[in-house]
């Protein structure tokens, strides 16, 4: 699609299970400043696992959001929408040094074999970050036509414009990315609702990532049957203990660790794979997402990563890192739910296009 057109204002959109996040930013010349933004929650329903199953509805609320935002104005029409990670993939092919008139050919040829839906069913992008002598590095990302046909055509019903498509992890890593961990292989868990993004990062490009159905719905299930309470009882406790060590809060975070191991034993899974394919180390976890601001859950990692890896430094993302934040903007923490929309954001202020 091609972006940015009559030089209009351009927005971030989010769209999940839960909710619908926009973030609205400007250009001052130094830095991005924040003009709007709002989180509006949907019904259960409306998008079940990704899939969207309630259209109407879907365009009703977006033509309310659009209306009264948390913070600021959002006078735009033209959006940078986000891919969810179970409808995206995302992998580094290697192949042939050529010139890119060739490798519109060879790519498209190459990465077939490793995307599970035929070419002809996906919409397909790819750009070179990378390579040696006689190899170029290509990041390849396919989703499939249905899905992104269907939410284009909601969107456009609404009067939003779409000028780009981008994955959520592509959008993750674009809001944390700083100097430091550019130069570094690292690991996002984009810890949301229904799922974990484990994303891998090297040399400030994607590299790799994987979805698991561990995230913040499985702790508040676990509360709930250990417990023997509401998942919305199950949902305030998780909020309110976490994986805190007091003595009140035992039986809570007894429930959470069986959770929290699966999850850490995935993220050793992707460790191993890319460090199995690479020269290169993992030396940081960053956390974002929702579900990172579980408390104690960075204390936790560290813990259990303390045997094998006391140099990997982990903890929690910093969304605005590359923003101007006013005052009234959400904290750090309460902006981890908020780090897909920023990335999105930013790459509609023009940072990263």
């Amino acid at each position: 699609m091609g972006l940015f057109k009559n030089n209009e204002p351009v927005m971030g959109f989010d769209l999940s299970d839960v909710s619908i996040k926009i973030m609205h930013f400007g250009n001052n010349g130094n830095n991005y400043d924040v003009l709007g933004f709002t989180d509006h929650t949907l019904p259960k329903g409306i998008m079940v696992n990704d899939i969207i199953k309630e259209d109407a509805l879907l365009q009703k609320h977006i033509a309310a959001l659009m209306k009264k935002p948390d913070y600021g104005k959002i006078n735009a029409s033209q959006i940078v929408a986000s891919i969810p990670e179970s409808k995206a993939f995302v992998r580094v092919i290697q192949i042939p040094k050529m010139s890119e008139d060739q490798a519109k050919l060879a790519v498209p040829s190459e990465a077939e074999q490793y995307i599970p839906v035929p070419l002809d069913q996906t919409y397909l992008d790819w750009q070179i970050i990378g390579g040696s002598d006689d190899k170029m590095d290509v990041l390849v990302t396919a989703s499939p036509r249905t899905y992104v046909d269907n939410f284009l055509s909601i969107l456009k019903s609404t009067g939003l414009r779409p000028v780009a498509f981008e994955v959520e992890s592509a959008a993750v890593l674009r809001a944390i990315s700083t100097p430091k961990n550019r130069a570094e292989d690292f690991v996002i868990l984009d810890m949301n609702t229904y799922r974990t993004s484990i994303i891998i990062a090297s040399n400030g490009n994607l590299q790799f990532t994987s979805s698991v159905p561990i995230a913040g719905d499985a702790f508040t299930q676990s509360i709930a049957r250990a417990l023997g309470v509401s998942e919305e009882e199950a949902e305030k406790i998780k909020r309110e203990s976490g994986l805190s060590d007091s003595s009140e809060s035992n039986q809570v975070k007894a429930a959470l660790v069986p959770v929290m191991d699966n999850l850490i034993s995935e993220i050793r899974n992707t460790i191993r794979f890319h460090e199995g394919h690479s020269s290169e180390k993992i030396s940081e976890i960053i956390l974002v997402g929702g579900t990172a601001k579980l408390k104690n859950i960075v204390d936790y990692l560290k813990e259990q990563f303390a045997a094998d890896r006391p140099e990997m430094e982990i903890g929690l993302g910093n969304p605005w890192v590359n923003v101007f934040q006013p005052e009234k903007t959400p904290s750090i923490l309460d902006s981890l739910s908020y780090t897909t929309a920023i990335g999105l954001a930013l790459r509609a202020a023009g940072a990263g296009v």
